[in-house]
Formats: structure tokens, sequence, C-alpha cells
């Protein structure tokens, strides 16, 4: 297992420096958001360096969560037949000296581990940039459905693209979803 819980001060100062080199990078505004049932990861690579980020919120619908003042996911038939946990996908981040497909690959394939063993979700929401859901979809060829045509956010002075980013269902699923990663990232082979 390559990712790790957040579970103190320590993991807490690593993780945020991470996620703000990330936006600072971007010139995003960084908000920290607090809320019942928030599980924050950092990611290892096979050498033991921590290399990323990923953050779970429960989603609530009808503007509970921040992330319907950029779309209103509750609208969508998806996001409403849910019998599972929904969750928002957020503080996605590779440190800057970490940067690689293999990296990428690593992260990707950990938050779809979570999300099978420990969320037990069929879907995550999120907010990416146009360019990395070109990368997920047509690259990679991940199930990260657009929802919209991109959209601008005043907060960060950026356009984002609404997403519904599918699960597999089991360890099964997601290692044909490995596959296509890898075909798709040009990745030979990894240890994992």
């Amino acid at each position: 297992m390559t990712y790790k819980r957040v579970e103190n001060r320590d993991d807490q100062r690593l993780f945020y420096a991470i996620v703000q080199e990330a936006w600072e990078e971007k010139n995003w505004d960084y908000e920290d958001i607090e809320r019942d049932g928030r599980a924050q990861y950092l990611v290892q690579n096979d050498e033991g360096d921590t290399i990323g980020t990923f953050e779970f919120l429960p989603y609530i619908p009808e503007g509970e969560s921040l992330i319907e003042r950029d779309y209103p996911f509750y609208r969508e038939s998806e996001v409403k037949g849910q019998t599972r946990p929904v969750y928002e996908l957020d503080k996605l981040a590779i440190s800057d000296r970490h940067r690689s497909s293999e990296h990428l690959y690593i992260l990707i394939s950990d938050l779809m581990k979570v999300g099978i063993d420990e969320l037990k979700s069929d879907l995550f929401l999120s907010i990416i940039r146009p360019s990395f859901h070109r990368l997920l979809h047509r690259v990679m060829k991940l199930p990260v459905i657009s929802l919209s045509e991109p959209l601008y956010c005043d907060e960060n002075d950026d356009y984002f693209t609404p997403c519904l980013c599918y699960v597999p269902k089991n360890m099964e699923e997601l290692g044909e979803m490995q596959k296509t990663m890898r075909r798709g990232l040009r990745i030979k082979s990894l240890t994992k």
C-alpha cells in the first residue's frame, strides 16, 4: 500500500506543504474545508518518498457542499441515483519534484483503492482543469465524464470542468483500469 491516511500533525503539515506548493504554482486560492467525514491521504512511491495528496469530502447535495457553488451536481441523474456514498475529490496534487507519469499512475490507483476499500463509493465529484480532464479521459481512458463545457471560476481566475469520476466496483475492475492507464501513459511496467 502506498497511501496513508493523514492522522497526526506531521502528516497534516506534509499534506498542506504539497497542496499549497501546487496551488501557489497555479496562482489558485487555497481553501481548507473542515467537514465531518473529511479524509486526507498522503501517497508514497516505492522508495518511500511522499509524492502527492488527495482528499475526500462527503458530498452534501443542494448547496451545502462548496463544490455546489461552481456546478449544481445535485441536479445530475447519476448523482441523484446513487445508493452508495458520493464524495467530493479535492486536493489532488503531486509535489513538483515528483511529477511523472509513474507517480500520476500511483496516485490515481491509490485514490481508486480508497474508493473501493474504505469509502465503498461508486462515484466521486470533482472540478478539474480542462487539460487534466483530457489527460484522464482521452489519454488514460479513465471513466471521468465532463458535465459541461469548462466553466470560469472567478475565485481562481481559471477554467474548470465539472466531472463525474466513476470508481471501479472491485479490485479486478481496478486491475483493468490500471492496464488502460499504463497503456495511455506509455508506462511499460511498475512494481505495483
